[in-house]
């Protein structure tokens, strides 16, 4: 059965535990050993179900990424919260980006200082980062938390959660929204066409992208 998250507050710097963690993942990572001209990080944020994991997946089948999860670190590792497993996250880029490589951080980023902290991370190795801001209307991601909660298993089997109302709420109330100091790709999933929305991104990748289909 699926398990709601839990949450606590604040990042904090990995722990010996979460370092370790994070080299065994990268060991069961299948990583494309071609690097891009530059490291890139791309980070999402959005609210659940407003389809961060949908255009990850789509950049994914279009770049080398390698997709860091949120959801799936947590329920495969059975970690305490969302910040806890960003700190996991940020100790495989700490090793990933000096290669060269292209990640995806699939998560929410609810806040201003978490993207921030995002932003400060790249420049640290020198990587291209982009911002993704995911949305669809309400009616949109109500029938994705109604088709997840429908179906648990087949919901934890996807390494994603069941989000209950009450928790959804929670999860709003955290999200800041951008500022027009933000730079950021915008993308609507509840109808228009993601390669459309991100023609822009795409061709701005394609420069440091060792391919492009």
């Amino acid at each position: 059965m699926s398990r709601e998250p839990r949450e606590t507050d604040g990042p904090s710097e990995p722990s010996h535990k979460g370092q370790s963690l994070a080299r065994t993942i990268i060991c069961d990572l299948s990583i494309s050993a071609i690097a891009w001209s530059k490291p890139i990080l791309i980070g999402k944020f959005g609210l659940p179900c407003s389809g961060k994991t949908e255009v990850a997946a789509w950049l994914g089948a279009r770049f080398p990424f390698v997709i860091l999860s949120t959801d799936a670190i947590r329920l495969t590792h059975d970690l305490p919260s969302g910040p806890a497993t960003h700190d996991v996250m940020y100790a495989i880029a700490d090793e990933l980006l000096p290669h060269n490589l292209g990640l995806i951080f699939d998560g929410i980023h609810t806040s201003r200082s978490d993207r921030e902290r995002l932003r400060q991370f790249a420049a640290k190795h020198d990587a291209e980062c982009e911002l993704i801001f995911t949305k669809a209307d309400l009616s949109t991601i109500q029938q994705r938390l109604e088709d997840r909660a429908n179906d648990p298993d087949a919901t934890t089997a996807q390494m994603k959660y069941v989000i209950t109302p009450e928790h959804f709420a929670r999860i709003a109330s955290y999200l800041e929204l951008p500022e027009d100091s933000e730079t950021f790709w915008c993308v609507d999933t509840s109808s228009n066409s993601i390669a459309n929305q991100l023609a822009p991104l795409m061709s701005r990748l394609s420069k440091v992208s060792p391919m492009i289909e």
